[in-house]
């Protein structure tokens, strides 16, 4: 029987077959694009480690926007890297409805209206409430907290780094003060109107933080420090692991990850199941 050739039909197919990349570039999956950028430091499930918690609540109460310029312009000097030249628009709103996903809460509304306040008083006040956490730079290395011998244990990681350019340029004053006043459930951030701040000094605060913002865009080469300490040890590998293990936890420092090197960061290197 002799095979009859449609062309419209081939056209058409041959038409999707090349399609299909652009299609797959217009329509990105956010679980796939979470799993390969953003999981190694915030945990297949959000849990955190190097990088903050992604809690439900903590997703349910920040905006889509929030999100959307966190990852965009990342956070200069930490670990938090811009992805603005290494995702599209469209990669990137992928990971935020994937993140949104989590939670049955809608986004919250970006509210654009900027928060009027004395800078000059918002210092007296950030001196006297916030700078045990946030320093007085707002780099978040604060006294008794942070990276320092003295952090309390009940510190599992860094406050923000309040002073971060990516931190400004993503978030709104009314997000600001949103915080101030109500904490950070998940958090040690605690509700400040419930400490008997009014509006008018919780404004005030806002406007302080905002002169915190940092026009230096610090790379890790800027840090003085040593970046690796080269120590022999007397001891046998084995032991010598155990105490580096005991000395870091006896610093009120966190062991993370518990693995070699060459398995990676998160558990997704190593090939591990999740069960949901």
């Amino acid at each position: 029987m002799p095979i009859k050739f449609n062309a419209a039909i081939f056209v058409l197919a041959f038409s999707l077959i090349l399609a299909s990349p652009v299609l797959q570039a217009q329509n990105p999956d956010g679980q796939v694009l979470y799993q390969k950028h953003c999981s190694a430091c915030h945990q297949t499930e959000g849990h955190g480690g190097i990088g903050l918690p992604l809690s439900q609540d903590k997703i349910s109460r920040i905006s889509d926007g929030y999100i959307n310029r966190s990852i965009k312009f990342g956070r200069p000097g930490r670990l938090m890297p811009p992805f603005q030249h290494e995702l599209s628009t469209a990669e990137i709103q992928a990971i935020v409805s994937y993140l949104r996903s989590w939670t049955d809460q809608p986004s919250p509304e970006d509210n654009l209206t900027a928060v009027k306040g004395n800078a000059e008083a918002g210092k007296t006040l950030y001196t006297k409430y916030c700078v045990r956490c946030h320093d007085s730079d707002g780099s978040g290395v604060g006294r008794g907290t942070g990276v320092t011998l003295s952090r309390e244990r009940r510190y599992a990681i860094m406050p923000a780094a309040i002073n971060n350019p990516g931190f400004h340029a993503s978030v709104t004053d009314q997000m600001i003060r949103d915080t101030i006043a109500h904490g950070r459930a998940g958090s040690i951030m605690p509700s400040f109107s419930q400490k008997g701040l009014n509006d008018e000094e919780i404004n005030n605060l806002v406007a302080y933080v905002r002169t915190l913002a940092s026009t230096e865009n610090t790379s890790e080469s800027d840090i003085e420090e040593p970046a690796v300490y080269r120590i022999e040890s007397p001891y046998d590998f084995e032991t010598t692991v155990e105490n580096v293990r005991q000395t870091v936890a006896g610093n009120n420092f966190r062991v993370f990850p518990d693995r070699y090197l060459e398995q990676g960061l998160s558990d997704r290197a190593i090939g591990l199941k999740f069960i949901h």
